[in-house]
């Protein structure tokens, strides 16, 4: 699938207040260190209400920072929001609201949100809560706890497609 066919996608997706099993439809996102030889990070995304995680593939930073404009880079970040829940079989909603922990990364999606065009359909990304970081974190160290366990921490051929 093309960026076009995504983003058709995902503004088709119905935005209810609340999701399927009554928790309200706001969702979580940050970067998530993968510890590794080389800079990456999960984009790790969490319903903080109903613990619903979606989690994207690494994403490699070095080549992101080294080898992109920073358009380019606010492109695909918004891209990997959007792959995340119109690509996904779990939910199939778009976000009425959504967080993060990192200013950054609030100014990314905001200003890739903006000059998408995409600003009448994607929510304002506020900063999240001491509640809503803690149990991102939480979730994500469990999860993270469990790919170690298993063995399949940092091996890209199990990481390509988390969701």
């Amino acid at each position: 699938m093309n960026i076009h066919t995504f983003i058709d996608a995902f503004i088709e997706l119905p935005q209810p207040d609340f999701n399927n099993d009554g928790h309200p439809n706001h969702w979580h996102f940050s970067l998530q260190p993968v510890p590794g030889p080389v800079n990456r990070s999960v984009f790790f995304i969490i319903n903080p209400s109903s613990r619903v995680v979606f989690k994207t593939g690494l994403l490699d930073l070095e080549q992101y920072f080294n080898q992109m404009t920073w358009p380019e880079v606010q492109r695909e970040w918004l891209l990997h929001l959007l792959i995340a829940f119109a690509g996904t079989e779990a939910e199939m909603v778009r976000p009425r609201s959504w967080c993060t922990d990192s200013m950054v990364l609030r100014d990314v999606i905001a200003e890739a949100r903006r000059d998408s065009g995409l600003s009448s359909y994607l929510p304002r990304v506020f900063m999240a809560n001491d509640d809503e970081n803690s149990i991102a974190y939480e979730a994500w160290a469990r999860y993270f706890r469990t790919l170690r366990e298993l063995n399949l921490s940092c091996r890209d051929e199990y990481t390509e497609n988390w969701h």
